[in-house]
């Protein structure tokens, strides 16, 4: 009985010490006061009940690049680290407490999260800082920790965004964040309450060396990541934010920049101009609905660009109306309407990620024939048939990955398809035990060289390849692209 009295005793000093710790970011606290840079809460209840503590920075967060796993990091999203300039960026209290790793791009700013052998994209970091901070918090109480961040993008509109990765389902989720602003970010901490707050923050300018390499101050206080109603979510103040910031700082979710760039001739058809211009509706036949384009973007989901265009698809000498859609993780979908006799829309079975993460382009080859670029080296190429449904033509992916310090692994994997079935298959592997590219065409056997000859010359029957991207043309607001 002693020795369990000492235990309770015991465990309630090691709470009560951890309580008195933590501290509440406020406006007019004085951050360089602080004792902690990182927070720990925890509330008083048994230890058997006591739910997963918010691990956060106080007020100041300094990232310092590593080398560590960046070759590991670089073999799961094929990479070799001659062609990226990647660093591990995962703060010490985010590798003590969980199994999340983060890597950075210096130049480009892209991030990702490896976890369990798998690379995730943060989301779209181009024009902006990418990801600035990180917490731990299980918010949906299921045992584990999701992975919190936040992040920046966009030359024209610095927008600020946060977002989590949830390591029981694997994914990742960008919270809806109307805020955008020049010269702040947003930081992550912790108050002891337990709430993962979300304040206003700068980097600081002394101590800058690059996107990798840096110190983020928290500044005042704008509001907290919540669950609620089986839902993550961000509550923010408003009017606290237009209060520090003025009101240009405030981007309402209506009012979230849009990327858009539309063909010169598009507008010539006047029955696309009225769809595009939430003048007539598309008839959906998987829903039997009548759809305005504003009610595909709504399902879709918060858009980061868009691309219109026209071309004949199915080969009747018709055109049609295609809309390539980009959300906020660089993921695109494609949207196909074409026009029937008597000037109405029908919508064809809408082709999901299209394009691939990171690659925000797809090339189109005419005759309804697509490819796209994934991995390095990767190519997928499928098309739309006369029933306007989507086949696969040819899968191929070429990797060479530098297995230790001594060999080299080649592997080669493709697939070529008619009518939907897989017709010629080839999947090779080896390994050369110099660490010389000169030795690199000895991996190849006679059969591996037959077989890239074959998809070499089936992407050459493609003929030209007409890149489709989304470009910085036109920046309208999310509530006047959704809005009619």
């Amino acid at each position: 009985m002693g020795k369990k009295k000492k235990a309770i005793c015991l465990l309630f000093c090691m709470i009560c010490s951890l309580s008195a710790c933590a501290q509440k970011p406020g406006s007019n606290m004085d951050f360089k006061d602080m004792e902690s840079d990182v927070s720990i809460d925890s509330s008083q209840m048994s230890a058997q009940d006591m739910p997963l503590t918010v691990i956060a920075p106080e007020s100041k967060l300094t990232i310092v690049p590593s080398e560590t796993r960046v070759s590991e990091f670089t073999k799961c999203v094929d990479y070799t680290e001659e062609e990226s300039d990647f660093y591990n960026i995962t703060p010490d209290y985010i590798a003590d407490n969980s199994e999340f790793e983060i890597f950075k791009d210096v130049s480009s700013t892209d991030s990702f999260i490896m976890y369990d052998g798998e690379v995730y994209s943060i989301g779209i970091c181009f024009g902006g800082f990418g990801m600035t901070s990180m917490a731990l918090a299980d918010l949906n109480q299921d045992g584990a920790y999701e992975l919190y961040y936040t992040f920046s993008f966009g030359s024209g509109v610095h927008a600020l965004s946060i977002g989590y990765f949830d390591p029981v389902k694997k994914e990742v989720t960008i919270l809806d964040c109307p805020l955008q602003s020049h010269g702040h970010e947003l930081m992550l901490t912790a108050n002891e309450s337990g709430d993962l707050c979300v304040n206003i923050a700068v980097i600081d300018e002394n101590t800058y060396q690059s996107f990798v390499d840096f110190s983020l101050e928290a500044q005042e206080l704008i509001g907290t990541v919540i669950f609620g109603e089986d839902t993550i979510a961000l509550q923010i103040s408003m009017d606290e934010f237009i209060g520090l910031l003025g009101q240009d700082g405030a981007a309402d979710s209506e009012e979230r920049p849009v990327l858009v760039e539309t063909d010169d001739w598009v507008r010539f058809n006047r029955t696309f101009a009225a769809f595009m211009d939430n003048e007539i509706p598309a008839y959906d036949g998987e829903t039997g609905e009548n759809k305005y384009i504003y009610e595909y973007f709504a399902d879709y989901g918060v858009i980061y660009g868009i691309h219109y265009m026209v071309e004949d698809l199915n080969q009747d000498a018709k055109e049609e109306l295609l809309v390539l859609v980009q959300d906020d993780r660089g993921f695109g979908s494609l949207f196909v309407f074409e026009e029937t006799e008597s000037g109405e829309l029908i919508a064809w079975k809408e082709w999901w990620n299209i394009m691939e993460d990171r690659w925000p382009y797809v090339y189109y080859c005419g005759d309804g024939i697509f490819i796209t670029e994934g991995e390095v080296d990767g190519i997928s190429v499928g098309h739309y048939t006369q029933e306007g449904t989507q086949e696969s033509l040819l899968f191929y992916h070429r990797t060479l990955t530098e297995s230790n310090d001594t060999y080299y692994e080649l592997s080669i994997w493709w697939e070529m398809y008619e009518n939907g079935e897989i017709t010629k298959y080839m999947e090779y592997k080896c390994y050369h035990d110099q660490k010389t590219h000169e030795h690199i065409k000895e991996l190849e056997t006679k059969e591996a060289r037959e077989g890239e000859r074959l998809v070499d010359k089936f992407l050459a029957e493609l003929g030209e390849w007409k890149k489709i991207s989304i470009e910085n043309i036109e920046v309208v607001s999310l509530g006047e692209l959704q809005n009619p």
